[in-house]
């Protein structure tokens, strides 16, 4: 027998809240994004490090875009320290920029 009450659904062998199961699917995914976040920025700096090595090592033969390297450490470094907490503070920055945009607080220092 399933009885359905506001969120919670209520089987014979006990209870399931919905609400509490995607809070924690919610924290399961923002745990493992960021590990994935994490992974990618080790894997830009390892990149960024062997294209630096191979740059030294050709002594100025072959072309070597230093700009890139530059912003693959600094982005790599900054995603695997901050991991998906970079991430969202950087959403969050954007959000408050258009709502500032929007409201028209952000331009000018204020109302009118």
């Amino acid at each position: 027998m399933v009885t359905k009450i506001g969120m919670t659904v209520v089987l014979a062998s006990g209870s399931i809240n919905l609400g509490k199961f995607f809070d924690n699917s919610k924290s399961a995914i923002k745990s493992w994004g960021g590990s994935f976040i994490g992974l990618i920025g080790a894997f830009m700096l390892v990149a960024a490090a062997v294209l630096i090595c191979k740059a030294f090592i050709q002594h100025g033969r072959g072309q070597t875009n230093w700009l890139m390297l530059l912003g693959m450490i600094i982005v790599g470094g900054c995603f695997f320290v901050g991991g998906f907490d970079i991430m969202d503070s950087l959403a969050n920055v954007g959000k408050q920029t258009l709502n500032d945009l929007a409201t028209g607080s952000g331009i000018g220092g204020g109302t009118p």
